[in-house]
């Protein structure tokens, strides 16, 4: 009857806590104290209405569509060091027009199924083992992103040790495949191995040292002769400046070989961050660059991995982190309990004039035959807002990228844009 008397709160419960007509919350709340703490339910419910006019410059159809997924399962520990959790999704598109793809659409899925060893200890031993999600800092190399229609999980094992200054954790784990007419599963001939290692060295510097090495056989999906091995070594360093600034500065060198090509890549980030606490606003500017082809017989542009890149280029998504050279700069507003505005200029290069535009997921959306098209791709202006209570978030946001010279050369030159509204409730 507990249970059943915490599904009964309601919003205009009042007097209490702010999230006192969360009958999720409320629920789980009763659930752990009548368990001891053992049990936990998991649930997400989001939806998001989309509209994209000129995909991919023109290249690609218009887009309407609503997405709607719903995930659902829990957490059981039974021991202080042990806990066990699963979850299933259910993923549509049902105005989509066309069949959706398997990456919009996944009818009843088992999304997440993995034990966790000594999941609340924040020193020593500690190790996941299963379907998961992964999300390495600022994800952009590996990540599950929770904006994409259907986030991306891993089967696989992570092992960590930590002390008060320093996590070093190994790895290896494979995406899961999605296909929408069977059960997802990994194909272990494409996997990352390697090791994410983060280190404070001071008060104003922490640093992350990584190794990533990523193998793709023809198994796993490599459609060239020979396979695919990229080699990623790369360090971050992070930390406050003072007076509110913060830094972020990141550097990836790639070896290996794609097929029966050496391959030679690299790429880097910079951003300067500050909190202005009295409009209040957080601002950053942040460069990119990653490499693009240089010369035949020679593999150079750089392999992005499996990024959570929403936002990273732009908010409409146009661009991935390979051949390019891009400014972006944001503001976000917070003064009103709950709600945030974001303000984002993009502005971005080919790094090389020879090589592709390519997108999201790494794919050539424009080249120029002669590479004499220039090298500006465009710029991109987006505005957009939340509003969280509790588990409940609502937004909506709208972007715009104009076609630079490139662009209207190689392609059918047309302005991308994206607007969207969304929600989704969660506990």
């Amino acid at each position: 009857m507990r249970f059943v008397a915490a599904l009964l709160l309601v919003a205009n419960a009042t007097g209490a806590a702010d999230d006192s007509w969360d009958a999720g919350k409320a629920l789980n709340r009763e659930l752990g104290e009548s368990t001891g703490g053992k049990v936990q339910l998991i649930f997400e419910l989001r939806s998001r209405v989309e509209y994209r006019p000129n995909q991919a410059f023109g290249n690609d159809a218009d887009l309407f569509a609503d997405f709607t997924r719903v995930r659902f399962g829990g957490t059981y520990k039974p021991a202080s060091w042990l806990r066990f959790s699963g979850t299933a999704m259910d993923a549509r598109a049902p105005l989509y027009g066309t069949p959706a793809p398997s990456s919009a659409r996944d009818p009843l899925e088992w999304h997440e199924g993995f034990a966790e060893l000594r999941p609340e200890s924040k020193l020593g031993f500690g190790a996941v083992v299963g379907r998961h999600v992964v999300n390495y800092v600022d994800t952009r190399l590996v990540g599950s992103p929770q904006w994409a229609y259907i986030p991306r999980t891993y089967d696989g094992a992570r092992v960590y040790w930590r002390t008060a200054r320093v996590r070093l954790e190994g790895l290896f784990i494979a995406p899961v495949k999605l296909d929408s007419s069977r059960f997802n599963k990994p194909v272990l001939g494409e996997h990352l191995v390697g090791t994410y290692n983060v280190v404070q060295l001071n008060k104003h510097v922490s640093a992350d040292l990584y190794f990533l090495g990523r193998r793709q056989n023809r198994a796993g999906g490599f459609s060239g002769a020979g396979s695919l091995a990229v080699d990623s070594f790369g360090t971050r360093l992070f930390g406050p400046i003072g007076d509110g600034y913060r830094y972020s500065v990141e550097a990836v060198k790639q070896t290996g070989q794609i097929g029966g090509v050496p391959h030679r890549a690299y790429a880097w980030a910079a951003q300067v961050a500050r909190r202005f606490s009295t409009i209040p606003v957080d601002a950053y500017v942040e460069y990119k660059f990653a490499s693009g082809e240089s010369r035949p017989g020679r593999s150079g542009a750089f392999d992005q991995l499996y990024p959570a890149a929403h936002d990273k280029l732009g908010h409409a998504d146009v661009l991935g982190w390979r051949n390019v050279k891009n400014w972006r700069a944001q503001a976000t507003w917070t003064g009103a309990p709950g709600l945030s505005v974001a303000l984002m200029y993009n502005n971005s290069w080919l790094a090389d004039a020879r090589d592709a535009a390519y997108n999201l997921q790494g794919r050539p959306i424009a080249r120029s035959a002669t590479g004499m098209d220039g090298t500006h791709i465009g710029q991109e202006l987006d505005l957009y807002f939340a509003y969280r209570r509790s588990g409940w978030t609502a937004g909506a946001g709208y972007g715009r990228f104009l076609a630079g010279e490139f662009i209207e050369r190689t392609s059918p030159g047309r302005s991308p844009a994206y607007a969207y509204v969304f929600q989704s409730y969660s506990f």
